[in-house]
């Protein structure tokens, strides 16, 4: 591997090959005293390119060195990776070592990359030194899919507001932002970059998402050490999913950072770096400052959910269709509402066009309707509006005050 020390690199041309005729584009990193080792390998989440890293890059090359690599469908990659599986761009990734001449990686893979980097590990252990998972699930949820979808329909309408907030709202835990440090700074900024992207990138994102979403039944987990780290507040990728693949792991260690969500490895960079070089060098991450440690066996059962629901006992109305429809609201949280519909007959519950009028300030929100019962409904709400937002998380405190507890319901 060419040394590359220079942090300048970010600002030239990247390096490229072609794996069975699909372009891979990378930089690499080394210091002498580090050359021997086997790299690390950073495989990055959605909208994320090179210079994200270019932190991480200074304060890992000491140990090992580092590759930069964009698989088809990443960063600034041109090759939009159509068609391709998760597995197949495993195979790109090992077929890109054959042409650099390394043998063994440890992939550092977050996000949407996470699941490049599981598949690889799994199906290629001995081109596998370590592993590091990132924002991880097995599977996108119900929830998560809805939004997401919904993603879909904002950019066909060209409504790009409408886009940028819900990748911020989804994305980040923005009913959590006062317990992260630089959250705002954050929120805002991801918002002016979604408002920047253009053609190709939206094109990315859909192709990118749709695989995403095609993701089910992993393979049989990684034989190798691998570490699965996650924000304590992330509601894109909860704990609870990071633990499920940390489960599939054959030797795991699983970790919940402190006041961080999806985007842990920004909010705090340098603990996060910090339990990666820990775990290069085979030291424990248990006893460091701003992390959780948690075995397959004792993961407690109440952070299975991410937000509380409160039990709250009001009337609301679900419109649609032209015609409006009384319920009773259960509980609530920021994300959803659990209604009783018994009141109201049959709501139109396939709609996708549906909204919610709260009994606060005449709050009126999009909502989906799920897992339909006898009796009830599961609400959730949209997210694509920022303000909306805001005020959604004044009614949920209001209720929490006047609330007898959380609702101990699934």
């Amino acid at each position: 591997m060419k040394p590359l020390v220079s942090m300048d690199s970010f600002n030239r041309p990247p390096l490229c090959v072609e794996v069975n005729g699909r372009l891979v584009q990378y930089l690499s990193f080394s210091r002498p005293k580090t050359a021997h080792k086997n790299p690390i390998l950073i495989l990055g989440g959605a909208f994320q390119k090179f210079k994200s890293f270019k932190k991480d890059v200074e304060l890992l090359c000491d140990v090992h060195p580092v590759f930069l690599v964009d698989l088809p469908g990443q960063g600034g990659n041109d090759d939009l990776g159509d068609n391709l599986t998760f597995e197949e761009l495993g195979d790109i990734l090992c077929g890109f070592l054959d042409q650099v001449g390394v043998e063994k990686v440890t992939p550092v893979a977050l996000s949407y990359g996470s699941a490049i980097g599981f598949h690889f590990a799994s199906k290629y252990p001995d081109r596998t030194d370590k592993l590091i998972l990132g924002g991880t699930t097995p599977e996108v949820r119900e929830s998560v899919r809805l939004l997401l979808e919904e993603s879909f329909t904002s950019l066909s309408e060209g409504k790009m507001e409408r886009f940028s907030a819900g990748v911020v709202l989804n994305l980040l835990n923005f009913y959590r932002r006062h317990e992260i440090q630089g959250a705002e700074l954050l929120q805002k900024g991801l918002y002016k970059n979604m408002l920047k992207l253009d053609a190709a990138d939206l094109v990315r994102y859909e192709i990118n998402t749709r695989r995403l979403l095609d993701l089910h039944d992993l393979p049989t987990g990684p034989t190798c050490e691998t570490l699965v780290l996650v924000g304590e507040y992330d509601n894109f990728t909860t704990p609870a999913e990071c633990f499920s693949v940390a489960r599939l792991c054959e030797n795991s260690t699983f970790g919940i950072i402190s006041n961080t969500d999806h985007l842990a490895p920004y909010e705090n960079k340098k603990l996060v770096n910090k339990l990666y070089k820990k775990f290069l060098a085979g030291v424990p991450i248990n006893g460091t400052t701003g992390v959780k440690v948690f075995n397959k066996a004792e993961y407690p059962v109440t952070l299975q959910r991410l937000e509380p629901r409160y039990e709250i006992d009001d009337i609301s109305f679900i419109e649609g269709a032209g015609s409006f429809y009384p319920v009773n609201i259960v509980n609530i949280s920021t994300a959803g509402v659990m209604l009783d519909k018994s009141l109201s007959g049959d709501i139109p519950i396939n709609n996708r066009d549906l909204k919610i009028r709260l009994p606060f300030n005449d709050l009126e929100l999009d909502i989906f309707l799920v897992d339909e019962r006898e009796d009830t409904v599961r609400g959730i709400f949209k997210r694509y509006h920022l303000g909306k937002a805001r005020e959604l998380e004044e009614y949920v405190r209001f209720v929490a005050g006047q609330s007898n507890g959380f609702c101990n319901a699934a």
